[in-house]
């Protein structure tokens, strides 16, 4: 849960510190030491398992980095750069006990709670190979699942389990070569996975040498830098570790399970650099014959974390995303399990939200408890808009106070609200660089801050 996250990382990161590297308070702390403390790994997640008792994170530490990945981005066990010198823990909230989910000298990351609580599942290159592996919380055990290699690129690219606890969708090290699944430019139907009409970078089969393509030179790949995004997503059963290919060399960036287990709505990246853009699409999980569905082809983003805005409604089979305009400013649009085009969300009424560009950072959608209303995030106002286009409320914020997130629960992409009237909301001060939390009451327009200090939230 999105509330879950920032409030543990703003009471308990104190004592997660001091429970996994204590300090002699009595002598300085001389430089080497220094260098060697852990931090947050960037963009991982700090999440609260479902029944309140444990946090999952990962740390990063500087002394165990000891591959930087090559010119693709990986290292010979087949973990990312991103998460090189990484551990994952999980922390008692009532004690502060805190336990390796892994083996001490190997790199592990993405720690993710099954939605019945039962496993955190999780990245590890134990044995010389990245895999993922659940640990039971009742006994503390820990196994491999499968041996298909994660491609999991960004430590925001954790494993996403389905509601009933049985499967996990990741993506995965294509073992053929294949050119990378692209949507059409002017498609908005059913897409074959593998002849998309354009030639995307090619993904070479793993060799000794070269394991995972982590040292390929530049001509290997051509001119094409995203192949070390090119990978087949998949879901893999967690008793049997029977893996069911859902998109075969797309470059998965963002992949959603819908509520009622059904489908996975995923972003796949086209292009990066300046300007950024992905493709939408959908597929069934239950369906051995379904492919893709690309609903929408394109679509421009400012920046990588919008790439991850997927939210499906709780109640009504319909999800969201967002754009970027060519003056920075987000558009909202609607897509649905029926496989039709998604559409742009015309705004109406008075709305001051896409006056201000939204910080680059966190997510800007939320569903509201109903799942037919939606709250829309931009840098100086939140607005609860209807599904159909309809501005209901919009709260600006005071000034000099720039909006980063709205506290949620990110496993059923909701805004979490203390009384059904109002949202949290995660501020930062343009002047002072504070950050902090505000009530933001929707049906009065009102604005209370709850703190605000020298800390920093995350998104």
């Amino acid at each position: 849960m999105r509330a879950a996250c920032l409030l543990a990382v703003a009471c308990c990161a104190p004592g997660l510190a001091a429970s996994i590297a204590a300090q002699d308070t009595t002598a300085a702390l001389s430089i080497d030491a220094a260098l060697r403390q852990p931090s947050f790994l960037a963009f991982g997640p700090v999440l609260l398992s479902p029944d309140g008792k444990w946090i999952t994170y990962t740390l990063r530490y500087p002394d165990r980095i000891q591959h930087a990945g090559g010119q693709t981005g990986y290292g010979p066990t087949g973990m990312s750069s991103a998460v090189a010198g990484a551990r994952a823990y999980i922390t008692a909230v009532a004690t502060g006990e805190t336990i390796g989910v892994s083996d001490s000298g190997a790199t592990s990351w993405g720690g993710s709670w099954s939605p019945n609580g039962e496993f955190l599942a999780f990245y590890s290159d134990v044995g010389g190979t990245a895999a993922l592996w659940v640990r039971e919380t009742a006994t503390g055990r820990a196994r491999r699942v499968s041996a298909a290699v994660p491609r999991a690129y960004t430590a925001l690219q954790v494993p996403q389990w389905t509601p009933d606890s049985r499967r996990i969708i990741l993506p995965i090290l294509p073992d053929e070569p294949r050119a990378s699944a692209v949507a059409p430019s002017d498609s908005t139907g059913s897409v074959d996975e593998t002849t998309s009409g354009r030639t995307g970078p090619r993904v070479l089969r793993p060799n000794p040498d070269q394991r995972f393509g982590q040292d390929q030179p530049a001509a290997a790949r051509g001119a094409d830098t995203r192949g070390h995004l090119v990978a087949d997503l998949v879901a893999i059963d967690v008793t049997t570790g029977h893996v069911t290919t859902l998109v075969r060399g797309g470059r998965p960036w963002h992949y959603v399970v819908s509520p009622d287990g059904r489908y996975v709505a995923f972003t796949s990246l086209r292009t990066l650099g300046y300007t950024t853009t992905f493709d939408v699409g959908l597929v069934a999980l239950d369906s051995s014959a379904s492919t893709p569905r690309y609903i929408a082809s394109a679509i421009p983003v400012s920046n990588f974390e919008s790439a991850r805005s997927i939210t499906w409604s709780r109640t009504t089979g319909k999800f969201l995303f967002a754009a970027t305009d060519s003056a920075g400013r987000e558009a909202y649009f609607l897509g649905g399990t029926e496989g039709a085009p998604a559409h742009r969300i015309t705004l109406r009424g008075p709305s001051t939200l896409g006056m201000s560009p939204r910080l680059p950072t966190g997510q800007s959608l939320w569903w509201d408890r109903s799942g037919r209303r939606f709250y829309a995030l931009s840098a100086r106002s939140v607005a609860l808009v209807a599904a159909d286009g309809e501005v209901q409320s919009v709260v600006r914020a005071p000034a000099h106070r720039a909006l980063v997130a709205l506290l949620g629960h990110a496993s059923d992409g909701t805004a979490w609200t203390p009384d059904s009237e109002s949202v949290i909301a995660v501020f930062t001060d343009d002047s002072t660089r504070r950050m902090g939390f505000a009530r933001v009451d929707m049906r009065r327009h009102a604005w209370r801050i709850l703190r605000e200090d020298e800390r920093s939230y995350g998104t």
